[in-house]
């Protein structure tokens, strides 16, 4: 079984719905079972990801998703046609140090 959750934003005031149906519509997809585990607020987030007690699917804000890539989460979808918030984040730097950042935190 895999243990899926999400940022705690998303789920504040119960709307757990529709992560349910995504991680139904995941296990479905993949032939394993996909548990979702809503997280109360973002102390326990920020707990759980310090302590390495974590998930192996997580729907994670801006600034978690920088140290989950720290720890060797990888980023794997995102919901189509659906504008979210983002980071592309490089496994090595190039050699002249510049890096291209997009993210949708920025406007022109």
């Amino acid at each position: 079984m895999l243990s899926f959750s999400v940022c705690p934003y998303d789920t504040e005031g119960g709307r757990f719905e529709k992560w349910k149906e995504l991680a139904r519509k995941l296990s479905k997809r993949i032939g394993e079972e996909v548990s979702f585990e809503p997280l109360l607020d973002f102390f326990e987030e920020r707990k759980r990801i310090e302590g390495g007690d974590f998930f192996d699917i997580y729907y994670a804000n801006p600034f978690s998703s920088v140290e989950l890539y720290k720890r060797g989460y990888k980023p794997i979808a995102k919901f189509k046609g659906q504008r979210d918030r983002y980071f592309l984040v490089y496994r090595d730097i190039p050699k002249d140090g510049k890096i291209r950042v997009s993210t949708t935190l920025l406007r022109p």
